[in-house]
């Protein structure tokens, strides 16, 4: 096992996709930190049996939070950040400490993401960040502006003294906001082609009655959030009106699934907003 690098795995409800992320991180001689945000399967139970330490928390704390949680319990000098549905190539791990040694003063370090249909996800910029689209993932090194946050790598001082990511962000674009922050002090994020990893994207968690609902919520809430912390016009006002719309088609068409997913968006959008005024 590498005494240079630990893996914090943040689990709700993963024990479907949990096995394949541990098995391919003790392939690559990580340890692995799982920090289970009171998950109702056996999630932690699994994450215990195959050798890793587990924190248990009694509820649902977010996804920074408990990632938060994890590296301040890690003792190496790099943290790997890694989504329960994602799976690590035994080569990722080496080329992103390399990177690190070949790019000591960069901030960050994002391996090669896959997507099941052999897709690759180059993220060159976000809400926070606007970047040009890219045609196609680079095939050397690169700094980009943004990454996806389901594998990265930090030094974990570096991570602890910035605070982890934003408590104040339950889930989505709590990427984006590190990756902001990193920019603002002149930290470069670096694009690591090597390290491949395979994502589900989307499959960190079992489908649920009412969780499609929730992250929408969170993901509008987190949305008009950060465009208040960064001084951006509130996209509040615009959710609200576009899922509105939304919602009334799926409730003519009567499809459930989508009325669940354009009310969680308003709501959030919403609740966003009164926290604003």
């Amino acid at each position: 096992m590498t005494e240079t690098l630990t893996a914090v795995v943040v689990t709700y409800n993963s024990a479907a996709v949990l096995p394949a992320c541990l098995t391919a991180l003790h392939r690559a001689g990580v340890r692995a930190i799982v920090v289970d945000n009171g998950s109702t399967d056996d999630s932690a139970v699994i994450a215990a049996a195959m050798g890793a330490i587990v924190i248990r928390n009694r509820r649902n704390l977010g996804y920074g939070r408990a990632n938060n949680i994890g590296v301040r319990a890690a003792t190496t000098e790099h943290v790997l950040i890694c989504n329960p549905d994602a799976t690590v190539s035994p080569e990722a791990v080496s080329a992103l400490l390399e990177a690190a040694t070949t790019y000591p003063e960069a901030g960050l370090y994002a391996p090669r993401i896959i997507e099941p249909d052999g897709r690759e996800y180059f993220k060159t910029g976000g809400f926070l960040n606007p970047g040009p689209k890219a045609s196609e993932s680079p095939v050397g090194d690169v700094c980009t502006l943004m990454v996806q946050g389901s594998c990265l790598m930090m030094r974990r001082d570096l991570f602890l003294d910035m605070g982890g990511f934003d408590e104040n962000i339950f889930l989505y674009y709590e990427d984006d906001d590190l990756c902001r922050r990193l920019s603002d002090r002149k930290r470069a994020i670096v694009y690591v082609a090597a390290a491949r990893v395979w994502h589900l994207r989307g499959g960190s968690s079992a489908l649920s009655p009412g969780l499609i609902a929730l992250c929408r919520y969170h993901q509008s809430w987190s949305k008009v959030y950060i465009a208040r912390k960064y001084g951006l016009p509130s996209p509040a006002l615009a959710l609200m009106a576009v899922n509105a719309v939304k919602y009334v088609g799926a409730l003519l068409s009567g499809n459930s699934a989508r009325q669940e997913r354009y009310s969680g968006s308003f709501r959030g959008a919403a609740a966003a907003l009164r926290s604003e005024v």
